[in-house]
């Protein structure tokens, strides 16, 4: 019942195998009672033993088949753990050889989802259908949020390109920046229901292409021409095959950049920069996956003007971006 209440399809396989050690080591701490506690409704999580759902929270009436779950003192090792993880890696904590960010964002969904109601969505969902186009690798999301090609910053191209260029008319690889024939390859999706922070995106067409995982970035182009990013929560398939997918948008528009790990000899490549948002997320830049080095010093290029930054903590990643923080160097 806990393992339902925490929407294990809005979960990694990493943070899946955490939740199971969670629950391995304290859920034997949780009890349940058929008389309610004397706390507050809206903090008990209770199930109908004759129903066919799940366990939810706030449900307090006098039928003999409620049950009430008292798991207060898994609260506590929770609350515990969340404090190790400042000074401990989570393998000495028993929750595996884990990253510690995965781990933490665990640890957190679980304690949201059992002991906070109403704290995990905040923006009420309203019914909708049109459709959008969805693009799924950073150069497509760049090409769509700027409207152009990208190009290369780098001063003249090299002997070799130059040799290429006058021979065959061409330069291979991203040292100039072709559009790339990807940025068109859209799919089509119906969005059915929508809010301020996220929608509920369908795929119609169960021969779709695009590769999905969770906590994946992906572009969206909406039908009147505005691109926005986001983010894959949660994903399920249908019996017929088609693909329903959650997705949480980037409440901050995205600026397009050129970046690269400073070295005159690594090449410039797409890169987007998320402006802060008051008291609740850093500024940040998303790179291609595999980029983010602890105290990197990246050369970024916006607007034709050239600066350094100094990469400070990832701040989230998925199968095809890193997102870090960053400061002056």
């Amino acid at each position: 019942m806990l393992a339902q209440k925490v929407q294990p399809d809005a979960l990694s396989q990493t943070q899946m195998n955490i939740l199971d050690r969670i629950l391995d080591k304290w859920g034997i701490l949780g009890l349940i009672a058929s008389e309610p506690p004397q706390v507050q409704p809206d903090k008990l999580l209770t199930v109908d033993l004759d129903s066919g759902t799940g366990a939810h929270l706030g449900q307090v009436d006098s039928r003999s088949s409620r049950r009430y779950l008292l798991i207060d003192a898994v609260g506590e090792q929770l609350r515990e753990a969340a404090l190790g993880l400042k000074k401990s890696s989570p393998d000495k904590l028993g929750l595996g050889p884990v990253p510690r960010d995965a781990c933490e964002k665990l640890l957190l969904s679980a304690y949201t989802q059992w002991f906070a109601p109403g704290s995990g969505r905040v923006d009420e969902r309203k019914p909708a259908s049109f459709n959008v186009m969805v693009s799924n690798t950073l150069s497509a999301i760049h090409y769509n949020l700027s409207g152009k090609p990208f190009t290369s910053p780098d001063t003249g191209l090299s002997s070799r390109a130059k040799f290429d260029l006058a021979g065959f008319e061409r330069v291979d690889g991203p040292a100039v920046g072709e559009a790339s024939g990807r940025s068109r390859e859209l799919e089509t999706w119906t969005v059915a229901n929508q809010s301020a922070s996220g929608v509920l995106g369908m795929c119609r067409n169960p021969n779709g292409a695009t590769r999905l995982s969770y906590n994946q970035l992906l572009g969206l182009v909406a039908p009147n021409g505005n691109a926005y990013i986001g983010f894959v929560q949660r994903l399920s398939v249908d019996p017929a095959g088609a693909t329903s997918l959650g997705f949480r948008l980037l409440r901050a528009k995205p600026e397009t950049a050129a970046a690269r790990i400073a070295d005159i000899h690594n090449p410039y490549d797409r890169a987007l920069l998320v402006p802060a948002v008051a008291d609740k997320e850093p500024a940040t830049i998303i790179l291609p996956a595999g980029s983010y080095r602890p105290g990197g010093i990246v050369d970024l290029h916006v607007d034709g003007l050239t600066r350094q930054i100094k990469l400070t903590g990832l701040f989230d990643n998925g199968c095809n971006f890193d997102r870090a923080t960053y400061t002056k160097p």
